[in-house]
């Protein structure tokens, strides 16, 4: 099932940055309003879902169970906590929780995230003689990931290149030396 992360940031008067809403949600349909709320806070009141007695459940059970608790109008399966700081995310203090194994589980897979600023002109320098596995901050080691990715994955990596050619109109095939 889909999961969507919702994140909104607002600005103080002093113009500071603030949390002013954030939310994990199991995605049942388009709409985030529909969905199944993990955690949702909203500038720093936080209700997160505690799950039945914080078991693992399936994603049929979590359901059910939510639909039964909307039915009977029960919610005793989420807790109400305030955070002491605004400016900080609900995810990164839940997701410390052994008691919040979902939203531990997306807090974990958000920390594997990394950001380039990826500067075209930069990428197109020649690299250094080693493979790296992921790209700088300007990205103008390309030449050096493509060769990681050749060296480390050759499958993978050519089924990478065959998707980025299906895309581009009148190119037939790209090979690892048109990056390097």
């Amino acid at each position: 099932m889909p999961i969507a992360y919702v994140l909104n940031i607002g600005l103080y008067s002093s113009k500071r940055p603030f949390v002013k809403e954030e939310g994990l949600f199991y995605k049942k349909g388009a709409i985030i309003e529909s969905s199944f709320s993990l955690f949702y806070s909203i500038e720093g009141k936080v209700s997160v879902w505690k799950g039945v007695d914080n078991e693992m459940l399936s994603q049929e059970d979590i359901l059910k169970k939510f639909k039964d608790d909307h039915i009977n109008n029960k919610f005793v399966d989420f807790e109400y906590v305030e955070l002491e700081d605004k400016r900080k995310l609900a995810i990164a203090t839940l997701g410390s929780f052994k008691q919040h194994p979902r939203i531990s589980a997306f807090r974990r897979f958000m920390e594997g995230w990394y950001l380039s600023y990826f500067t075209p002109d930069a990428a197109r320098s020649q690299p250094m003689a080693e493979t790296q596995r992921h790209l700088n901050v300007r990205g103008d080691n390309l030449g050096n990931v493509v060769q990681f990715m050749e060296r480390e994955h050759p499958d993978k990596f050519q089924s990478i290149l065959t998707r980025i050619a299906s895309k581009i109109p009148s190119i037939d095939k790209i090979g690892s030396s048109d990056f390097i």
